[in-house]
């Protein structure tokens, strides 16, 4: 056995592979890629998981009370917004629907296992 933080980039390489780099794959293939990995790599992506999400669900929080502030500033002093903005916007919500898909598709699979 490795060190925790090989553990822990292992994992991250685990999921990354069989959720982000194969967005579109069948549930049936997720769950048959979680259940050929031993169980502690297993175990280390869903640790790697649940800390990114604790992560990212504290920064979207952030995000959110910061994104609320600035609409309510732009909406009260009647100002433009660059074009930039408008795209950021959006590639960053299709990112969040990218991620959400993803995250729903590990929750399956952990519903489904055996």
């Amino acid at each position: 056995m490795g060190t925790i933080g090989a553990r822990a980039a292992r994992a991250n390489r685990v999921l990354y592979h069989t959720t982000f780099r194969t967005p579109r794959a069948p549930r049936d293939a997720i769950v048959s890629r979680m259940s050929d990995h031993p169980p502690e790599t297993v175990e280390a992506s869903l640790d790697a998981l649940i800390e990114a999400v604790g992560k990212a669900a504290a920064d979207l929080h952030d995000v959110r009370t910061v994104l609320t502030r600035a609409r309510a500033d732009i909406a009260a002093h009647n100002t433009t917004v660059s074009r930039d903005v408008v795209v950021s916007a959006r590639r960053a919500v299709e990112h969040l629907r990218g991620v959400d898909e993803a995250l729903r598709r590990v929750l399956t699979s952990l519903e489904t296992r055996d």
